[in-house]
C-alpha cells in the first residue's frame, strides 16, 4: 500500500524534501529510495539536486524529482574521501544553495543527506511541530557545536521570515564554508545568532525517534531492538561514520542495504 508523502504543512505551504547528490553518493541515494519503496512512501515531493545530467532520467524514473542546474555550481563527481576534505566542503556549499532555492521559492524544507533510510514518513511528525526549525540531535557535545548540538544532515525549516534570514546568512557565508570545510560549524554559529537576534525557535528531535550514527556506535541496546524490529523510528542517519564504504557496511549490519 502506498502512503502519499505529506505535502501540505498547517501553514498552508507545501513541504519539500531536498537532497544533493553526485555520482560518488549515488549508491546511498538509491538505498534511501529503496527504503522508502519498502515502506510504501511516495517520493513525489523529494527533490534531488544532481551534478550530472545523465542522472536526471534515473532519479525521475524512481519517483523523485531531479533538479539539474549546470550554472549554479561545479559539483564534484567523486565521493568525499573523509569528513572535512575539499570535496566534502564543496558539497556542503551546494547543500546550502539547494535549501535556499527551495525556501526562497516559498516551500517548507526538509533537508537531508543521502546517508539516511526512512522507516516512516517523517513529515507526518514534523508537520505537528510549532517551531521554526527542527534538527536531528548530532550526539556530539563539544563546545564547537553548542548550544544546540544540531546535526546539519537532517533538519526541517518552516517557511517564514526567520528561516529566510537564517538561510540568507548561510548563503552569504559560503566562503567560510569553503574555507573551513564545515557546514555544521557555520550553521551552528548562524543558528545561534538567529535564535537570539530574531527569535528563531529551535527544536532538537528525540534521538530515539530520529537516531543517528551516535546511536549506532554507543547505544547497543537500542540497536539490538532496531535489528529485532522491536522499535520503528522515523529515520536513521548513518553519520558518525568516516567514509562511504563504512556507511554501506553499517547499513548492511542493520538489514537496510
Amino acid at each position: 500500500m502506498n502512503h502519499t508523502h505529506t505535502l501540505t504543512h498547517p501553514n498552508g505551504r507545501r513541504s519539500l524534501t531536498i537532497m544533493v547528490a553526485n555520482e560518488g553518493v549515488l549508491n546511498l541515494l538509491l538505498n534511501f529510495i529503496c527504503s522508502c519503496a519498502a515502506e510504501g512512501i511516495d517520493l513525489k515531493s523529494v527533490v534531488v539536486f544532481v551534478g550530472q545530467r545523465e542522472h536526471v532520467d534515473l532519479i525521475e524514473s524512481l519517483g523523485a524529482v531531479p533538479m539539474f542546474l549546470p550554472d549554479a555550481a561545479r559539483m564534484p563527481n567523486k565521493v568525499a574521501g573523509s569528513y572535512g576534505d575539499k570535496v566534502f566542503g564543496r558539497m556542503m556549499w551546494l547543500k546550502v544553495t539547494a535549501v535556499y532555492i527551495a525556501l526562497s521559492a516559498g516551500f517548507n524544507v526538509l533537508f537531508q543527506d543521502t546517508d539516511l533510510v526512512w522507516f516512516r514518513d517523517p513529515m507526518s511528525y514534523l508537520h505537528t511541530l510549532s517551531y521554526d526549525v527542527a534538527f536531528m540531535d548530532d550526539g556530539a557535545r563539544s563546545p564547537r557545536f553548542s548550544p544546540f548540538y544540531a546535526n546539519s544532515g537532517f533538519y526541517f525549516l518552516t517557511y517564514n521570515m526567520k528561516t529566510l534570514y537564517l538561510m540568507e546568512r548561510m548563503l552569504y557565508s559560503t566562503s567560510e564554508i569553503d574555507y573551513t570545510h564545515s557546514h555544521q560549524g557555520t550553521l551552528t554559529k548562524y543558528l545561534t545568532e538567529a535564535h537570539h537576534s530574531v527569535g528563531l525557535s529551535v527544536k532538537i528531535l528525540d534521538p530515539t525517534e530520529f537516531p543517528s550514527g551516535k546511536m549506532f556506535h554507543h547505544s547497543k541496546g537500542y540497536m539490538a531492538k532496531l535489528r529485532a524490529h522491536a522499535i520503528k523510528p522515523y529515520v536513521f542517519h548513518m553519520c558518525w561514520t568516516s567514509n562511504s564504504v563504512d556507511k554501506v557496511k553499517n547499513f548492511k549490519s542493520i538489514d537496510k542495504w
